[in-house]
């Protein structure tokens, strides 16, 4: 099991079409506080999943079915595999 992570980098641009202003949204941004105990809850889970050797597909799936978006859920596996 890992013990070290690299913070999440991932990073989603959103482009106002009038204002030409970009905003950067760190991927932890998508989790509310109080997820914030369930999300590293799932990291620890792909973590071990990965070590398992489930694929990134399965891995995603298998967020997704238990209620995180697909945004969270990459943010989810992108720590996890960092």
């Amino acid at each position: 099991m890992k013990t070290t992570r690299k913070k999440s980098i991932k990073e989603r641009v959103n482009v106002s079409e009038n204002s030409g202003k970009v905003r950067k949204t760190k991927a932890v941004e998508l989790f509310k506080d109080d997820k914030k105990s369930e999300m590293e809850a799932a990291v620890e889970w792909a973590v071990i999943a990965l070590s398992d050797g489930d694929s990134e597909r399965m891995i995603m799936m298998s967020l997704q079915e238990t209620g995180w978006s697909p945004p969270q859920s990459r943010a989810i596996f992108e720590r996890a595999n960092g």
